[in-house]
């Protein structure tokens, strides 16, 4: 979620399930950190965009601290 400058109203962006922190490593390859805190699960959405990495090899991973996800 995002905020507008103009208007300062929250708005949504990419796709549902996608996860928070996104990147394109060197050799091209898609990373995903779905950053997540205490008891918080994925939703299904994550979970099917999850399975969707997995299926063509790209990094997905949750990160439940903040070392995880820069580390």
């Amino acid at each position: 979620m995002a905020l507008n400058m103009r208007t300062h109203e929250p708005f949504r962006y990419g796709l549902v399930g996608s996860p928070d922190i996104i990147g394109i490593l060197n050799n091209g390859k898609f990373v995903g950190i779905e950053c997540k805190t205490g008891n918080a699960k994925q939703s299904e959405q994550q979970k099917n965009f999850e399975k969707m990495c997995t299926k063509f090899n790209a990094i997905y991973f949750v990160a439940r601290e903040k070392m995880a996800a820069v580390s």
